[in-house]
């Protein structure tokens, strides 16, 4: 059988490199993590090539066949080139880097935008899979974005679009990197962040950072993540003030461009997101226009560190013509119960069967193919729990109506069990209850029409 077609991705970011041997399923095989060189454009190819070649090695002697390389690079990249056009962090503004890293490797090299390839990533294997127009939204030491319009990345005339983190959000506001003043990355980023529990410690504030303030050691994304577990007042104060800010920001974006889904990552929101993602989610909300089926749901990234690497694995994927994977999604429609018989999604009111695959798409259910079965559609046959199951949750709810008048049958429930598929059949209203609750992929099913 032949196996899978395999690309290397790599992130390459301003203090670590992350490589890996990445299928078209979006499996990481094998990852390798090495610090990044800063001394000059030399060092950072080289450094590049001994990481590909010790996967390749490693892989070769397995049979894994490696097709292309990805590379995400933080700064302007142009894409049809390769060149490295602006990276504030890296010696790498006017490098030829897919040239040069194709030419020294042999192998097909697509570089983009790290942050635009992490939106990318959660599009073909994240909390996106499946959704045809994302906004992501990274935030660690600075904050960037990416675009999908229609299952593309948007990359706009001069391949320079997502930079939300140059945003005025203030006017004559703290000093960005950039230069500029009132940026929402002096805002809202881990470094603003820090910079604002420092000067309040200074000014005499209390905190449980304060003593590794006052030492002049850095305020990583775990340590301000440590500090919230543990109450502090000071980092809640000013964490949340960030996250209410960057939801600000998400919002007027989101009536700007009128996404499907947002998807909130990068470091600071990895360590921080139980206590950022409902601020950020309440922010954004307020500042949302209202749409049919709104407000546009916020949800937190499903593929973490990982991001980068697997977006710079679609990019090689795509040029390849690889298509991309279908499939389950962290993305869960919003489902309310109003009344027996009736519900609503996304704002939008139901009062006949439907269902929501796992990848978020809510249809309306196929009643004939358990006619077609069982002689009847009050019943769910193992063809319409294929069909609703397409995908691959990993459970299905069934919204049995709010007496259980919806049987499953001992077809449909063996089959279940042999992929691998939990079955929960419950009254409507608690089966609405634990699809909210419930992470990852999952199906529902709501049996209204006789409630």
């Amino acid at each position: 059988m032949p196996k899978r077609p395999a690309v290397i991705g790599i992130d390459l970011g301003g203090t670590k490199l992350l490589a890996a041997v990445i299928d078209s399923d979006g499996n990481v095989i094998d990852a390798k993590k090495v610090t990044s060189p800063k001394t000059n454009s030399d060092a950072i190819v080289e450094r590049l090539i001994t990481v590909i070649e010790a996967l390749r090695t490693q892989h070769g002697e397995n049979g894994t066949e490696i097709a292309a390389i990805g590379l995400g690079v933080p700064g302007v990249v142009d894409r049809e080139s390769g060149t490295v056009i602006a990276a504030p962090n890296l010696p790498l503004e006017g490098v030829e880097l897919g040239r040069i890293v194709s030419g020294a490797s042999g192998l097909p090299t697509e570089v983009g935008n790290d942050v635009t390839l992490a939106t990318m990533g959660e599009a073909w294997f994240g909390a996106a899979r499946g959704v045809e127009n994302v906004l992501g939204i990274f935030v660690g030491t600075g904050i960037g974005a990416g675009i999908v319009v229609d299952g593309k990345m948007y990359l706009g005339a001069h391949g320079g679009s997502g930079e939300i983190g140059h945003v005025l959000m203030q006017r004559d506001g703290p000093e960005c990197g950039c230069g500029r003043r009132g940026c929402l990355e002096a805002l809202a980023s881990r470094t603003a962040i820090e910079r604002d529990i420092r000067s309040e410690v200074e000014d005499g504030r209390m905190s449980v950072l304060g003593d590794r303030v006052r030492a002049g050691k850095r305020l990583r994304s775990g340590r301000i993540a440590a500090a919230l577990e543990e109450g502090d007042s000071l980092t809640t104060e000013v964490v949340n003030r960030a996250s209410s800010i960057l939801g600000t920001a998400i919002g007027s974006v989101v009536n700007v461009l009128d996404p499907d889904l947002v998807v909130v990552g990068g470091g600071l929101v990895e360590a921080c997101g139980l206590f950022m993602m409902p601020v950020i989610i309440e922010s954004a909300n307020s500042r949302m226009m209202p749409v049919p089926g709104g407000p546009v749901p916020v949800v937190p990234s499903q593929l973490g560190d990982n991001a980068g690497i697997l977006g710079a694995a679609a990019l090689a994927f795509e040029a390849h013509n690889v298509r991309k994977p279908g499939g389950a999604t962290a993305y869960a429609p919003v489902v309310e119960w109003v009344a027996d018989g009736e519900v609503v999604v996304n704002g939008e009111r139901r009062v006949d069967d439907f269902f929501i695959r796992a990848d978020g798409k809510v249809r309306k259910r196929k009643r004939r193919l358990s006619r077609a079965e069982l002689g009847t559609d009050r019943a769910l046959s193992v063809a319409e729990a294929q069909f609703i199951c397409d995908g691959r949750p990993s459970v299905l709810i069934v919204g049995a109506g709010e007496r259980g008048q919806l049987p499953i049958s001992n077809d449909a429930r063996s089959w279940l069990e042999s992929q691998g598929i939990r079955l929960v059949s419950a009254p409507t209203r608690a089966a609405i209850t634990e699809y909210r609750v419930r992470k990852g992929p999952r199906a529902l099913l709501l049996y209204l029409r006789d409630s």
